[in-house]
């Protein structure tokens, strides 16, 4: 059976993560063997959670939700309750440019309506974040095909302005946000970000999700890899702004000139820090925990098989287990209208 990771006598960790880091040991070696391969490890899943929390409030809070579960079942439900209300929505429309649809699958359309008027500034967000990243794609090089210098060399593609965390996160209106007084009224994924990662998604509502410091310039395949949390970014301790790239297991087969090998270094420069900001380190952190739970757990490969389901639902499983799953992730999507 898979090890679960308990810290060791000197480590620094406080005494309620090391309680849950236990906790997790002893639901893994109680926990039934997996007879549906395709669910992720629930018990792998806590214990990455409490691993790559983004920082150290949020290993508390991880650390103390498990900590308050009385039951295997307990701990098994938060498990689950983090894949519908965390990961799947920061890896749901990751990749994805909101646009009208023309098939009459109602969750078809859900995916690729128009979401909010923040979609409006999108051509001057591409054109502001192609000026702080020297028109070329943050991770790959590659030079924007319109603004092409051949001195420069290097492949040229199409470059997109990409959301860290995801536009379809944006899905409050004005009058509902002057209504919020306290954490408690703001909607579900909010809470859970805030908690664990501090990340205040108000801040990022309405036209704000377009603000610099949640875009990165990107070639489409790399857009649609990172969207997907198959690529992700971590930070270099000492050294601001500069980044160690990550790849899922997919990706590192294909990593090539388009997307460079895992362990490349990316270095975030702005031209002028006043009025073309650099990506925010708490949105990649996140991000990038976001990406290491999914990966770690086998929750990557579900949220992707259920949204496939979400543009097909006839693929199910036989005795109905994803179906309560597959309905929230619908109503996630649909709620992004």
């Amino acid at each position: 059976m898979s090890q679960i990771q308990t810290p060791d006598s000197e480590d620094t960790s406080s005494d309620i993560v090391k309680a849950a880091y236990k906790k997790v040991a002893a639901y893994m070696e109680s926990a039934p063997v997996r007879l549906n391969s395709k669910e992720p490890s629930y018990p792998k899943l806590l214990n990455a959670m409490l691993e790559f929390a983004p920082c150290e409030d949020g290993r508390n809070y991880v650390a103390q939700s498990i900590i308050d579960c009385s039951s295997d079942k307990d701990l098994h439900d938060l498990a689950q309750y983090w894949v519908m209300n965390l990961l799947t929505p920061i890896k749901a429309q990751g990749g994805r440019t909101p646009a009208p649809s023309s098939h009459n699958s109602d969750a078809a359309h859900s995916l690729s309506v128009t979401l909010t008027p923040a979609k409006r500034d999108r051509g001057l967000m591409k054109l502001n974040a192609l000026k702080r990243d020297g028109y070329r794609c943050t991770i790959s090089k590659s030079q924007d095909w319109n603004h092409f210098d051949e001195e420069l060399g290097g492949p040229a593609m199409e470059l997109e302005a990409a959301h860290i965390l995801p536009f379809s996160l944006n899905n409050l209106k004005s009058d509902q946000m002057a209504s919020i007084t306290l954490r408690s009224q703001k909607p579900v994924v909010w809470q859970i970000i805030e908690m664990f990662s501090r990340v205040r998604l108000e801040d990022l509502n309405g036209q704000d999700i377009n603000r610099l410091e949640n875009i990165l310039t990107l070639s489409s395949i790399v857009h649609h890899r990172f969207g997907e949390l198959n690529i992700w970014l971590k930070s270099v301790e000492g050294q601001p702004n500069c980044y160690r790239l990550e790849l899922g297991p997919k990706v590192r087969y294909f990593a090539s000139n388009v997307i460079p090998p895992a362990g490349t270094m990316v270095e975030f420069t702005t031209p002028d820090t006043a009025t073309l900001p650099l990506p925010d380190p708490r949105y990649l952190a996140l991000h990038a925990a976001c990406a290491q739970v999914a990966h770690a757990s086998g929750a990557a490969k579900y949220i992707d098989e259920l949204l496939r389901d979400v543009e097909d639902r006839t693929v199910l499983a036989e005795d109905g287990s994803s179906v309560q799953l597959l309905d929230h992730v619908l109503s996630l999507v649909n709620a992004c209208a």
